[in-house]
């Protein structure tokens, strides 16, 4: 969808477009912006497109399909919404013992975590990362790739940490 201020997903409802329907939708599927275009489309995404530019209220005066005392921007022109509750996928706080320190890069010379911790990718999840973790008495547990699972006994990372 060239020249689109946010073009990452959407839909058309011509008989019960709301402005509600449209941040849910968007919101189920993970984006924080969400607009609604010419009283029937809604469109999502992660940002605003480069020459997105910001135009006066009244510009965006056609009703929504759904919903007539709501604005539901017109021809070209989109009623937008932005949220920070939707961020992505979220850090895992902690588990067994193990506080989440923060998103690290790999070295240039090495990894950040040495050791493998030997869970099947399949079977992985934070908390057996950890356990198996500190069953070999190793201080630093980290999940990559959604299916590796690293440690270290490197004890400087874990300074002033309180």
């Amino acid at each position: 969808m060239p020249g689109r201020t946010i073009n990452s997903a959407g839909y058309a409802d011509g008989a019960a477009m709301t402005i509600q329907s449209c941040l849910a939708f968007c919101q189920s599927k993970g984006f924080p912006y969400a607009g609604v275009e010419y009283s029937v489309e809604c469109f999502c995404g992660s940002s605003l497109a480069a020459n997105a530019a910001q135009v006066a209220d009244s510009v965006c005066n056609m009703p929504c399909s759904g919903d007539a005392t709501q604005p539901c921007g017109a021809g070209s022109r989109l009623t937008l919404f932005h949220t920070t509750a939707i961020t992505g996928p979220q850090p895992n706080p902690g588990v067994n013992d193990y506080q989440y320190l923060g998103c690290y890069a790999e070295g240039t010379t090495g990894r950040a975590l040495t050791h493998g911790a030997g869970i099947p990718g399949a079977d992985l999840t934070v908390a057996k990362c950890t356990a198996a973790c500190r069953a070999a008495n190793y201080i630093l547990a980290g999940v990559e790739y959604g299916g590796e699972c690293c440690t270290s006994a490197w004890i400087e990372l874990t300074k002033g940490l309180g």
